[in-house]
């Protein structure tokens, strides 16, 4: 229990009642089905089968993890401890849960071993399934990758691509914020950001006063203006990181190569 404990996640105190699951004639328990999540995780996927009852019933409860307000969608027994928090109730004798730490990056631990998830399974189970049945932007689950990604958008000219890797805790932008303001908005940080190339120098770093945002200092690659830019992100409410402010009063002349 030692490793699990530096991720800082309790234990849960309660256990969901048992549902059962139909599939085609054969009913399995929840501790049938946990079994079957846990065994499918344990072979580090990279995506999942949706047909299949324990793959679909594993990217849900990532998902259901990624939420703040989780929806008992998936037929799988567990017990929620937080936000961070889901075991898995097996029936096999594992002791098995679903953690997330504070950078967004989600593990299996089984027995006090610890297992990384995929980044593209969580990406899937985020943005695939969605909460209600409708489609979401996938949100990384690495701070970096939120910088680099929504980077590589900009230097691609890619407008929607970018809508989906900004916005607020409430989620990308591309969810909430009208089309037509979203893509002047992009249009005119492109203007901004745009470069020949970026260089990390330095982050994640606290934001004070918002334990939910980071910053990076990050260099945009020009040959007539080079410039080191501060970059915030922050943490959605459902998990993962996407950029909130690109500080565009720091920037100077937009379009300076």
């Amino acid at each position: 229990m030692d490793r699990v404990s530096q991720f800082a996640f309790a234990l849960a105190s309660t256990v969901a009642a048992a549902t059962m699951v139909a599939e085609g004639a054969h009913a399995q328990s929840a501790e049938e089905m946990g079994a079957a999540v846990v065994n499918f995780l344990l072979r580090n996927p990279t995506t999942a089968n949706r047909t299949k009852p324990d793959e679909r019933a594993a990217l849900e409860v990532i998902r259901d993890l990624l939420t703040t307000q989780a929806q008992r969608a998936h037929e799988l027994d567990y017990a929620r401890a937080g936000t961070d928090n889901i075991i898995i109730q097996s029936g096999d004798g594992r002791r098995s849960q679903l953690v997330r730490n504070q950078s967004g990056d989600v593990f299996l631990v089984v027995d006090g071993v610890i297992y990384p998830v995929a980044l593209t399974l969580v990406s899937e189970a985020a943005g695939q399934i969605g909460l209600g049945g409708q489609r979401q932007a996938p949100v990384s689950t690495l701070m970096s990758d939120a910088i680099n990604q929504f980077l590589d958008a900009v230097r691609a000219n890619d407008i929607p691509r970018m809508g989906q890797l900004w916005g607020s805790a409430r989620g990308p932008a591309s969810e909430w914020m009208s089309d037509s303001e979203l893509h002047r908005r992009m249009t005119v940080v492109q203007r901004y950001l745009n470069a020949h190339g970026y260089r990390i120098v330095e982050g994640p770093l606290a934001v004070p006063g918002r334990t939910d945002r980071r910053m990076y200092q990050v260099e945009l690659q020009r040959a007539q203006c080079p410039q080191v830019q501060p970059i915030e992100i922050v943490q959605t409410r459902r998990g993962g990181w996407i950029v909130a402010d690109v500080h565009l009063e720091s920037v100077g002349t937009p379009g300076c190569w």
